[in-house]
């Protein structure tokens, strides 16, 4: 009983919310079939709150047909419940919102609240309904497969009406009152390069026309040893460092999440040191002379200095699931959060659990498909690293040398998870290790830039970068000199001249 008094509060502020909204909208369908569910339902005589129940309904009934101001509201609400209950309701009738989209938003919360009862309720009926139809009335269901159906389609029917939303559909633009503006406005700033995270490579970013864009699903393929991850953290860190973040919701914390399936939070943190530090100064630090203190203020102080929130988690992958992820979000969501890059070291790590099966690989492309359309409807950049097929290994063995593997392997779907994986990708990139006279470099191939704002030539998507003689790969992005190469022979011409130095 008191949850339903608590469906018919919400109720009332329901109404009221959506009578305040410029929008023409209005939830009268879906709350007459609520107020049916609840006086169908079975009556507790002997219950104090029945009355309670009775004049709440009464009283709903009267302002569908006629809105009422907020003192009358409140006025008659205060009649009917207990004092507790009252001060909830005052708060959040009483509550003001600075523009539309705010409004909206907590009409979207109760209308959900007031649905997820009703799917319930309504649920709960038709389990009832089949139950009884399948024990006591067993020979007069023609066939049980149609019966199933029937019972099937009633259940799908339910889940897509009454909740507002459609799921599916992430974003709507009405040509019909000025909704194309802001995809206008997206475009301009898309072909401009001002809405990017910057990774810390001038040439990376270069690549990628500017850098990675919010809702993009970047993914760092190559066989085992090969810098994945060493990359993954540097553009964490260089997002973290170079960037503010990129269309903040007011009132919102921006958020950047990270989930690691491998290393020890303790080796991530120190690369992120070395590699802040080695491009600060161009020598990599020794761990061992910097107290505690010092790094723990040096860390913060520069990962946080564009107002990021940041959190990193060590996970075990055999339990982590996309809904783990997708729960963590909604987590900070609800804690005031936006999550604006999400990066998971490796996503196909992960339990598959909850996924589609089928051929191999068949979970892991299902996998990655369903969080990126989670984060890309989100408009939240996503990262991970994959793990490139070891049919390269073969191509190596048969001559291919190291610095043209990206090149030959890229867009051929070479993946050990699955070869239709780069099907879902946005943004990849293929890379491989090599050594050329006693120094190492890594070469890196653009696959694929499925949100490209314009073409660019061939030459444009490779590039290599020279490792230092110990710690990460520096980042240039600040830097007068670019660091790196745009092919193997400018690396020769740069060996030759002894221009390429390591520290």
């Amino acid at each position: 009983m008191k949850k339903e008094i608590t469906v018919l509060i919400s109720i009332i502020l329901l109404i009221y919310k959506e009578s305040l909204s410029k929008n023409d909208i209005t939830s009268k369908d879906t709350i007459l079939e609520v107020i049916d569910i609840i006086k169908n339902s079975k009556r507790g005589y002997d219950d104090n709150n029945e009355i309670t129940r009775e004049t709440l309904m009464d009283y709903i009934l009267t302002i569908l047909e006629e809105p009422q101001e907020a003192t009358t509201v409140l006025l008659t609400v205060r009649g009917m419940v207990d004092d507790d209950t009252f001060k909830i309701f005052e708060s959040s009738l009483s509550k003001e919102y600075e523009n539309e989209s705010f409004l909206i938003e907590d009409i979207g919360k109760l209308l959900s609240f007031v649905n997820e009862y009703y799917i319930g309720k309504k649920a709960v009926n038709i389990f009832n309904k089949g139950s009884m139809s399948i024990k006591a009335r067993r020979d007069r269901v023609e066939s049980s497969k149609t019966f199933i159906e029937d019972t099937i389609a009633e259940l799908e029917e339910l889940t897509m009406g009454g909740s507002g939303a459609i799921d599916g559909i992430t974003e709507t633009i009405d040509l019909n009152n000025t909704g194309i503006q802001e995809v206008v406005e997206e475009m301009k700033a898309e072909v401009a390069g001002d809405k990017v995270y910057k990774a810390g490579w001038k040439l990376f970013n270069e690549t990628f026309q500017g850098g990675l864009r919010p809702g993009e699903y970047y993914n760092i393929s190559a066989l085992s040893h090969n810098n994945k991850t060493g990359i993954f953290d540097s553009i964490i860190t260089a997002i973290l460092y170079y960037n503010k973040p990129i269309d903040l919701l007011p009132d919102k914390k921006p958020c950047l999440i990270v989930f690691k399936t491998e290393d020890a939070l303790s080796k991530t943190f120190s690369f992120i040191f070395k590699l802040l530090k080695i491009t600060e100064e161009g020598v990599s630090p020794d761990i061992k002379d910097y107290t505690v203190e010092e790094i723990n203020k040096y860390l913060t102080e520069n990962l946080l200095r564009h107002g990021w929130h940041v959190f990193f988690h060590n996970t075990n992958p055999s339990e982590l699931t996309y809904r783990s992820v997708m729960k963590r979000v909604f987590d900070l969501e609800a804690r005031g959060y936006q999550v604006m890059v999400a990066g998971i070291d490796y996503l196909t790590k992960m339990s598959t659990v909850g996924c589609n099966m089928g051929p191999h690989g068949t979970d892991k492309r299902d996998l990655v498909k369903r969080l990126m359309t989670f984060f890309k409807a989100r408009k939240c950049l996503f990262l991970s690293p994959s793990q490139t097929n070891t049919n390269a290994n073969a191509l190596l063995e048969d001559g291919i040398e190291p610095y043209e593997l990206p090149k030959v392997i890229a867009e051929r779907g070479m993946y050990a998870d699955s070869r239709q994986l780069h099907q879902e990708f946005d943004v990849s990139t293929q890379q491989q290790k090599f050594v050329k006279n006693g120094k190492a470099f890594l070469a890196v191939m653009r696959e694929k830039h499925r949100t490209a704002p314009e073409v660019i030539s061939e030459h444009m998507k490779y590039f290599i970068l020279p490792f230092p003689l110990k710690g990460p790969i520096p980042m240039d992005l600040e830097k007068k000199e670019t660091t790196g190469y745009r092919s193997y022979d400018q690396l020769l011409k740069g060996l030759n001249a002894n221009k390429i130095t390591m520290n």
